[in-house]
């Protein structure tokens, strides 16, 4: 089997559950095309996911080292670097991953509740709507909004956001 098929079958096995498989067939996708910045951060992500996240670090870094101007290895590191209680590195990389690629409602998803942890509320509250114009049914988007909004004293804003996050779960 070639990188490609270890690494879709380190994805199923991840969906599936089953973490270790997983990071096995990480792994051997990894040592076939050691430079692949895609395969690096996805097994970054599953061994910070198993608690590892120091290797999961390093692995993150050699992915953006490698792949600095790809979107989803940007926030793979965010992240890590985010459940290494680094926000203020995890927001610059999920600022990078947003401008890389602003159709995905979850990096802004990502960059909201990073900049919310530093109680930087009206950017988070910016984030949470760029991500809500590219998916304007996305519940856990609205939910965010209005517990941002709730925080910066908007009750009406916040309670319509939060009945709009009801709406569409």
């Amino acid at each position: 089997m070639d990188s490609t098929g270890f690494f879709e079958r380190g994805c199923e096995a991840r969906d599936g559950g089953d973490a270790r498989r997983a990071e096995s067939f990480f792994e051997e996708a990894v040592r076939l095309e050691p430079d692949n910045p895609v395969y690096l951060a996805e097994l970054g992500l599953l061994k910070s996911e198993l608690g590892l996240d120091e290797d999961a670090l390093s692995i993150l870094e050699r992915a953006v080292s490698l792949g600095p101007e790809t979107a989803a290895v940007q926030s793979g590191y965010g992240i890590v670097l985010f459940r290494c209680g680094r926000s203020e590195d995890a927001v610059s990389a999920f600022e990078h991953a947003a401008a890389l690629n602003p159709d995905v409602p979850e990096y802004w998803e990502n960059l909201g509740l990073a900049l919310a942890s530093l109680n930087r509320f009206s950017e988070s509250d910016e984030a949470f709507s760029r991500g809500l114009e590219v998916s304007p049914d996305s519940a856990d988007l609205w939910h965010h909004k209005g517990t941002v909004l709730s925080a910066l004293g908007f009750r009406g804003r916040a309670l319509h956001c939060f009945r709009n996050a009801e709406r569409f779960r």
